[in-house]
């Protein structure tokens, strides 16, 4: 862009216009001949009106304005057959072009001044053309151009400075910072003190931070101190900027929001970059709110449309992954309200169609479809796209009618045939195995050249559709056509062994996949599919060994699958069932370093972690899980590393480490589903210390967060079981804390589908409360509920509820002890017959005790 060249034309247009504007001689006399001069200087006024104005708009900053009066210029120019107007309107009109980034339509207007003015402002010409390849996105000529450029300028040129700032940016568009750096490095020493060297002064110290050379930003940011506001500003963003490079968003992201609440709108680059770097940042931490207010301060500090268009498909995509359709759409929609020009190519149009789609819009959805496959200017493979998704979504409306209808009418004589195989694909989608079966089979009917193809899509369809009988009859008819690479060769073989495994005929299945991966050539993406299933065909069969060959040559040859994780996922389990524990541990951190971003690489690491628990290796299960709980993709799954983390710290009797982890569990995870287990935790050690008053609220926030749960029935009887023992360490003045107690065994018993267990413990817990208050009947009564709702012959399968039964039936024992009256007597020989039979004690010592009994009975 020739912005100096482009400030001098201006200049001369003032100086023109004053002239022009000078009034004649009062005391001359208007002849005949100077009226007619007056009127043509009038009327050259008039066509410069145009020429001035654009000037205007220019300073104002109003390119895409300036742009339509230089071009309404150059045609009264070209109409009046004004060379240097003409000249002078190709020059305004470039760079009010160049300024507007409209590439395209510079380039045009640049090849025809080149084609006019042949040789000359050569350097002016250069700068054009590579501001043109710049905004076209074509780096490397850019970086060309400007280089030879720089070659043929003087030290003196004042261009070469605009040029060094030039080549400076491709160098960044590139990602070659380090020569970024030094190309600004250069231009700020030279150009100290002007505008120029201001704005490369920023641009080093970003290229230094993208570079990781953080270090080295900070040091030239202290070294020269901001001196006005504006520089203040500026120092702030660089700074966020440094920060977000150094230390990540999640740390840099408090700063961040706070910084960003000072912005005013209006165009400002720095601030468009650097909220646009955070958006990003934060979208690959999976934070999404976050992302949106950084893209939206982006999107007011834009500097044209084609920005605010970029910050708009951001936001979108966003959306769109945090699931909030409606909003996507609309955002989406409006994307078509405010840019109704060249930028909304069919790309954009069905992208905004599915997100219609996707909200329910569908009339909306259709209309868009149809605006792309309507127009001329759209792509043969754009058109086939919105035909298809316009079909597709009026078979989903029960429209299928129409559908064919439309595809019919665009798919005519020779293309008829892709009509159809377009309308087989649209059954496929809405499941009509009935109808794609028929359509596959009238194409290859109609079209016997096109009968391999319509074969082989109709097997794919119905191995998809897991209908493998139907799969297998096409692959015969398949096989039945005159032969062929694409009808005999290793597709078919691995065809038939998915099909044969979809039919649970596991060892043919096996074989065939086997045969395939023998035949198959060495570039076929078929066989890492192979290798999976094979492996995992293997492995359902017991063949460990073959299983894990094929997964282990899948996990080495294919590490870029996207089965990959699954495979080694498999792997570990197969080396486990091996008992090839170091093989298993192995895998399991091969796994998690090659897809960190794997669920199945945490679940491999949360099984490590137990692994090593089980086996005493408590340093190795503590590094597995810091792991875990330091990596933040996975909220759901590093909350739950940090509570397995105070869970283990509790286990090995570390109980203040064990409370610094739920600290922080409930303070960085306050919505985790595991908040309800930490709270439960933290009961526990609060209990195991004999501080049942703080025990109580920790059990009752647990059952508050997960109230329909076997957690929450756990938390209850806890919660009963800590105001027993408040009530046993002093019965007399604990009245109130043993009914609180009854009352909550009670609601524990009344709940719906209250394990056997729990139920069994509940009744036990309230009779000892009745005890304490000194209702030994009612008490003796739950106390014998327990032993008939759990008889003694089933007491082995019942080895929980069995423990409680032997307690309760020495509770009547001793209630026999003290109170030797007849019924308590009575009892209590049941209770110790139910001992006898349940196999706790021999029968001889069930009858010793009751004789000792016996012999204390009250008798009056």
């Amino acid at each position: 862009m020739n912005r100096w060249y482009s400030s001098i034309l201006i200049a001369s247009g003032i100086l023109t216009g004053a002239a022009a504007a000078g009034n004649p001689p009062e005391t001359a006399k208007a002849g005949p001949e100077q009226i007619s001069t007056l009127e043509t200087a009038r009327v050259q006024t008039a066509d410069e009106s145009d020429l001035r104005a654009g000037d205007n708009a220019f300073a104002q900053k109003d390119y895409p304005v300036a742009v339509s009066f230089y071009t309404k210029y150059l045609r009264n120019a070209e109409k009046h057959q004004d060379k240097a107007a003409v000249k002078t309107a190709y020059e305004r009109l470039l760079d009010a072009l160049v300024m507007s980034k409209i590439p395209s339509l510079a380039e045009e207007y640049l090849n025809k001044y080149e084609r006019l003015y042949p040789g000359t402002n050569v350097t002016e010409t250069a700068m054009w053309r590579g501001d043109i390849l710049y905004q076209k996105k074509k780096y490397q000529e850019a970086l060309a151009l400007y280089r030879k450029l720089q070659e043929t300028m003087t030290a003196q040129d004042p261009r070469r400075f605009r040029t060094l700032f030039a080549y400076g940016q491709v160098l960044e568009k590139l990602g070659r910072w380090k020569d970024a750096a030094a190309q600004y490095e250069r231009l700020r020493l030279q150009a100290e003190n002007t505008l120029l060297g201001r704005r490369a002064f920023v641009r080093l110290v970003l290229c230094l931070a993208a570079d990781g050379r953080q270090g080295n930003a900070w040091e030239l940011l202290l070294n020269h101190p901001p001196v006005t506001e504006a520089d203040r500003e500026i120092y702030s963003l660089l700074a966020a900027y440094i920060t977000l490079k150094q230390s990540g968003a999640e740390a840099a992201s408090g700063a961040w929001q706070n910084l960003s609440r000072t912005f005013r709108d209006g165009r400002n680059p720095l601030i468009y970059l650097t909220a646009s770097a955070y958006g990003d940042a934060f979208v690959k931490l999976k934070d999404y709110s976050s992302a949106l207010s950084s893209y939206r301060t982006a999107f007011h500090a834009a500097s044209d449309k084609n920005e605010m268009f970029d910050t708009l498909n951001r936001m979108v995509t966003v959306l769109s992954q945090t699931g909030d359709k409606v909003y996507a759409a609309r955002l989406a929609m409006s994307q078509l309200e405010l840019f109704k020009d060249s930028l909304l190519n069919p790309k954009v149009k069905l992208r905004t169609a599915g997100l219609l789609r996707d909200a329910g819009n569908l009339k909306g959805a259709l209309e868009l479809y149809e605006s792309v496959f309507a127009n001329m200017n759209s792509t043969d493979a754009e058109k086939k796209q919105a035909i298809y998704e316009y079909a597709l979504l009026l078979g989903r409306s029960g429209r299928f009618a129409e559908a064919e209808k439309t595809v019919h009418a665009h798919f005519q004589s020779s293309r008829e045939a892709d009509g159809e195989f377009l309308l087989a694909e649209i059954l496929v989608q809405l499941a009509q195995p009935d109808l794609y079966v028929k359509k596959y089979q009238f194409i290859a009917d109609h079209w016997p050249d096109q009968a391999v193809k319509a074969y082989r899509q109709a097997v794919a369809a119905c191995l998809d559709g897991r209908i493998p009988d139907r799969a297998l009859e096409f692959l015969g008819k398949l096989r039945q056509l005159p032969a062929g690479r694409e009808n005999r060769g290793a597709w078919c073989v691995y065809a038939e062994a998915a099909a044969r495994a979809q039919k649970n005929q596991k060892e043919e299945a096996l074989k065939l996949y086997t045969e395939f991966l023998k035949h198959a050539d060495r570039k076929d993406p078929l066989i890492p599919v192979a290798l999976y299933h094979s492996g995992l065909l293997a492995f359902s069969r017991q063949e460990l060994k073959l299983a894990a060959e094929r997964l282990s040559r899948f996990r080495k040859e294919y590490p870029d699958h996207p089965l990959a994780p699954q495979a080694s996922a498999w792997l570990i389990q197969i080396y486990a069932a091996l008992n090839e524990v170091i093989a298993a541990e192995r895998e399991t951190w091969l796994l998690a370093e090659r897809h960190p971003d794997s669920e199945y690489a945490v679940d491999a690491l949360f099984r490590l972690a137990a692994h090593y628990m089980q086996e005493g290796a408590r340093e190795k299960a503590a590094a597995a899980l810091q792991k875990l709980a330091e990596d933040s993709r996975f909220p759901k799954i590093q909350s739950r590393a940090v509570y397995e983390l105070a869970y283990q710290a509790y286990q090995n009797g570390e109980k203040k480490t064990s409370l610094e982890y739920l600290k922080q569990l409930y303070e960085k995870f306050p919505d985790t589903p595991v908040l309800a287990d930490g709270y439960y935790l933290q009961g526990d050690i609060f209990r195991s210390d004999s501080d049942f008053k703080s025990a109580i609220p920790c059990y009752r926030k647990a059952a508050e967060l997960r109230p329909d749960s076997l957690l929450a029935a756990s938390a209850s009887g806890s919660i009963g079981d800590c105001l027993l023992a408040i009530a046993s360490q002093d019965p007399a003045s604990s009245r109130n804390e043993l009914l609180s107690a009854i009352q909550v065994y009670k609601q524990l018993i009344e709940r719906p589908g209250c394990p056997p267990s729990f139920e069994a413990m509940a009744l036990y817990r309230t009779g000892r409360c009745l005890e304490l208050l000194g209702r030994r009947i009612p008490a003796s009564e739950l106390y014998r509920q327990i032993l008939y709702k759990f008889p003694a012959s089933t007491a082995a399968a019942h080895p929980v509820e069995t423990i409680w039964c032997v307690r309760a039936a020495e509770a009547l024992t001793d209630i026999a002890g003290k109170y030797p009256v007849q019924s308590s007597l009575r009892h209590a020989r049941y209770a110790l017959h139910w001992l006898a039979d349940a196999g706790m004690i021999p029968l001889q010592e069930a009858a010793e005790r009751f004789d000792n009994l016996k012999k204390g009975k009250f008798n009056p």
